[in-house]
């Protein structure tokens, strides 16, 4: 029995010394700095997307403020760093509904036996210089705030945690402000200044994410071009055409066209007194003549067009989208009988990305006037033909017998 009880006392005095060795591990201890690169990618057009799956970005190690000193350290070997280099890839899928790209990439970093102090990165978008791409050019600056884990009598145990990471955008806060705050007490995050644009939450001191958004401005060139064959054909007379587009925008835009004559070359100005603008949603008349063009500018890709041209009773119609006389057409093609009307109606976004930009549409009417034999009159007019041939040939029978006789 007292062998026994003195083995009891032993074992509890063992857990009452160890109690404090246990509490000098925090509850909470986090040495991984998570950074979440969030992308989103949204057309001027819901149904058309550049042919790019997968954005670039560099988190680059700036420097370090020691706590003991407050010394600013641009030495940044001692950093932690990404491994294989700086660049951070993000792939971005269609979201749910189609209306946009979006993805997102995490970063971890791992400030296990760092020294105490806030350490500081850049991150920034690669501009990967896809057309027609507005690439976020937002500069965020990433502080990560590395302090001593405590015991629980505040005496620090030799290891260390992360107390919050916080984001600043375009500038840093000041070296002063740096070295100040290690200084007077490691790990306190400064209040929202100029400048600071996110702090991690007090449940995940060691998590952030940084927010960058890409707009995709989809323009292409809608194009009019007026041709005319045939052996009656005239290359100086005018054709009426109405136009009218709609861009799809919240306000209508306003457009500029340029005009380009028969041989070729580009026009100074307007010809045959035609407009050099087109509203979205007004319509407007067009006059041309074989061999002349108009190239409305710079159209959304979410644009609709109809064209409709006035035919000459004495013409025949038809009319080649994206294509021209001597190629097949890719879109859409149509005709028309003599002297009736021929439209047509298409949208930029139907032509699709081809190597990063959105085609051009291209529209080309051909009018053509060949002489034409009316076989139905001749029909009629033969039996007074042959009436007229028969009297006259009675007349010369008759006068030839009279001079016989």
């Amino acid at each position: 029995m007292k062998v026994r009880r003195i083995f009891t006392l032993m074992l509890t005095l063992v857990l009452v010394l160890a109690v404090p060795v246990f509490a000098n591990t925090p509850e909470s201890v986090t040495t991984t700095a998570t950074i979440n690169i969030n992308k989103v990618l949204t057309p001027s057009a819901g149904d058309v997307f550049p042919d790019v799956d997968q954005f670039q970005f560099n988190l680059v190690p700036v420097s370090y403020t020691l706590a003991e000193t407050g010394e600013i350290v641009t030495d940044t070997e001692y950093m932690p760093t990404l491994v294989g280099g700086n660049t951070v890839n993000v792939d971005v899928t269609l979201n749910g509904d189609g209306t946009k790209k979006e993805g997102s990439s995490t970063v971890n970093l791992d400030f296990t036996g760092k020294k105490v102090g806030v350490y500081t990165y850049s991150l920034q978008e690669v501009n990967g210089g896809v057309h027609d791409v507005t690439y976020d050019d937002s500069l965020y600056y990433v502080n990560v705030y590395v302090v001593n884990q405590l015991d629980e009598n505040g005496v620090p145990t030799g290891e260390v945690t992360i107390s919050a990471i916080t984001a600043w955008k375009t500038n840093n806060m000041s070296d002063e402000a740096l070295k100040g705050l290690v200084q007077d007490s490691a790990g306190i995050v400064p209040d929202a200044e100029e400048g600071k644009v996110g702090k991690s939450t007090d449940d995940k001191p060691g998590e952030i994410s940084y927010p960058f958004e890409n707009d995709y401005e989809t323009q292409a060139d809608l194009s009019l071009t007026k041709v005319v064959k045939g052996t009656y054909a005239s290359k100086t007379q005018l054709f009426d055409f109405d136009v009218n587009l709609v861009d799809g925008l919240p306000e209508a835009g306003t457009y500029q066209i340029e005009y380009y004559n028969a041989d070729g070359t580009k026009a100074d100005g307007a010809i045959n007194e035609n407009p050099t603008t087109i509203t979205s949603g007004t319509s407007i008349k067009i006059k041309l003549k074989h061999g002349e063009k108009i190239v409305i500018k710079e159209l959304p890709s979410s644009a609709t067009y109809t064209i409709t041209e006035n035919q000459l009773g004495t013409y025949t119609a038809e009319y080649v989208a994206n294509g021209n006389e001597t190629m097949a057409p890719t879109t859409a093609t149509g005709s028309a009988g003599l002297g009736a009307n021929l439209t047509a109606i298409g949208k930029l976004s139907d032509n699709g990305i081809e190597d990063g930009y959105l085609s051009d549409e291209e529209i080309v009417y051909t009018n053509t006037k060949e002489l034409t034999v009316p076989t139905g009159v001749m029909m009629s007019v033969l039996p007074f033909v042959c009436g007229i041939a028969l009297i006259a040939g009675f007349v010369v029978v008759t006068s030839r017998k009279r001079q016989e006789d």
